[in-house]
């Protein structure tokens, strides 16, 4: 499938691949001497990733103008002093937990950092810190996170209803110092009760006695994440599968089969199939017609430039799609626009049709 991308575009996706050769520098050298910078500092700063973009540039000896180096210079300094913090305030929570006997395991951005080498800190932005715990314990996680002096958030009665997750903030940051606790791995609308417990089992404690996840759960995770989100977002997302499936020794039958398990393989495969259409990594299964029907509905290239959400008419269809069954899709996509329902005209819905699943 032809993509057509601006020159910007092509030096983001560039700068994803996991192995910087010679061809990739003299790629990036070219691609730099036409590209219009402040389009290129305007995408990479939606995409969370000006630390590695700027990295990159760098290695490839690319001269940067100095009305753009300074402002990511600047920005890698601050994103690499707020993940230091999150990661420090994440294992102390993490180490507590383990230590009371508690189920409790990071994902997404705060699992990816706990293996980060400490130069590595200032490549990629996050914004909260991820955790999961078990629907059983999650009245006892919450008491250890308000213990660190957190605080639940003021509109905490809106995240059970509509989201997989808890907000806490710190109140001498508490724009910064966020905690999410979810009680699913899988996100609302993939959740499975039994499936859950089945990751938690696979996870295992650390030298450092933090949980860790099983390196296959956590890339379906990573998947997850992306659909939930309809496949936009941020770039960083993309990159994150592209870094982990590069470093981890990932068995990609045995992914597709706990794909299958939670009902969840069209999704994967339309994210192995986006990731390879972008940035040629990995193996791209063959374009379905699953797969080029969602294409059309969300041009991959909207993962980059596009707004946070497709246009409303194609969302329904994209939800029901996510999903294997299309009992359960059809499922999601009522979901979803009872929540804009609830949203925008007050009208409160039973818990039973928010899927609200958890007795929290």
């Amino acid at each position: 499938m032809s993509l057509e991308r601006s020159t910007a575009q092509n030096i983001l996706l560039e700068v994803l691949k996991p192995e910087q050769h010679e061809t990739s520098t003299h790629r990036l050298q070219e691609l730099c001497l036409t590209v219009d910078w402040q389009d290129l500092h305007s995408l990479a700063l939606k995409s969370g990733l000006i630390g590695l973009l700027h990295k990159q540039l760098r290695h490839a000896n690319v001269r940067i103008p100095e009305d753009i180096q300074f402002p990511w210079m600047a920005w890698e300094l601050a994103v690499g002093q707020s993940n230091k913090k999150r990661l420090s305030i994440a294992c102390q929570v993490l180490t507590k937990a383990t230590e009371a006997g508690l189920l409790l395991a990071p994902i997404k951005g705060i699992e990816l950092l706990l293996d980060a080498p400490k130069e590595s800190l200032s490549l990629r932005s996050t914004s909260d810190i991820d955790l999961v715990t078990t629907p059983e314990q999650l009245h006892a996680v919450e008491e250890l996170i308000l213990n660190e002096g957190y605080l639940p958030s003021s509109i905490q009665d809106e995240f059970k209803r509509h989201h997989h997750h808890l907000v806490y903030y710190h109140p001498d940051n508490p724009l910064d110092d966020i905690i999410e606790l979810h009680w699913t791995f899988l996100f609302k609308t993939f959740s499975d009760d039994l499936y859950d417990l089945k990751i938690m089992n696979r996870t295992h404690i650390s030298n450092n006695n933090i949980r860790r996840m099983d390196p296959t759960d956590h890339l379906l995770i990573l998947y997850l994440h992306l659909a939930q989100h309809r496949f936009r977002g941020q770039l960083k997302w993309l990159g994150d599968l592209v870094s982990y499936e590069h470093s981890q020794s990932i068995d990609f039958t045995l992914l597709k089969q706990r794909a299958k398990h939670v009902g969840a393989y069209k999704s994967v495969e339309y994210g192995r199939w986006l990731k390879f259409q972008l940035t040629e990594f990995g193996q791209a299964p063959s374009p379905n017609l699953a797969i080029k029907l969602q294409a059309f509905l969300n041009p991959p290239g909207s993962l980059i430039t596009g707004p946070e959400h497709p246009p409303a008419w194609t969302r329904p269809a994209l939800d029901i799609m996510a999903h294997d069954n299309p009992k359960t899709g059809l499922k999601r996509a009522a979901y979803r626009a009872i929540k804009v329902v609830e949203k925008n005209l007050g009208i409160e819905f039973p818990a039973w049709m928010t899927l609200n699943n958890t007795s929290k």
